[in-house]
C-alpha cells in the first residue's frame, strides 16, 4: 500500500460515492490530508501552510533578506506557538521560507539505532 495519496484522488472518491459527511468531519479530514507530505511537491512555502505538528523539518532559510543565496538546514517546528526554533533550543528563527518533512533514514542506519 502506498504511503502517499493525491488529494485530488481522495476528493474524486468522495464525490463519486456521494457520501454524506458532516462539514466539521470533512474539514478535519482535509486538515489532516493537507498536513501530509505530498508526492507532488518537495518544498512547502510557509506562506502557503505550516506543519500541523511539532517536529524537525528540512527548511530553506533566507538569512540575508534576499541579499545572498538561501541556505538549507534542519529546524524544529513548535506546533503550539507556530514558530521555528533552532533544534534543541527556544531560540526563534523567523527566516524560514520553505519546509519539507525529513526523509526516513536508510535501513542500515535504522538497524544500528
Amino acid at each position: 500500500m502506498s504511503k502517499y495519496v493525491k488529494l485530488e484522488d481522495v476528493i474524486r472518491v468522495i464525490n463519486a460515492h456521494s457520501y454524506v459527511i458532516p462539514e466539521d468531519a470533512v474539514n478535519h479530514i482535509f486538515d489532516r490530508i493537507n498536513s501530509l507530505p505530498s508526492i507532488d511537491e518537495e518544498w512547502v512555502s510557509v506562506d502557503d501552510r505550516l506543519p500541523s505538528h511539532g517536529e524537525d523539518y528540512n527548511v530553506v532559510l533566507d538569512l540575508n533578506d534576499n541579499m545572498g543565496p538561501p541556505v538549507s538546514g534542519i529546524m524544529e517546528f513548535d506546533g503550539i506557538n507556530k514558530e521555528w526554533n533552532y533544534p534543541g533550543t527556544d531560540v526563534i528563527c523567523d527566516c524560514v521560507t520553505h519546509w519539507q518533512p525529513l526523509p526516513q533514514p536508510p535501513p542500515t542506519i535504522n538497524k544500528k539505532l
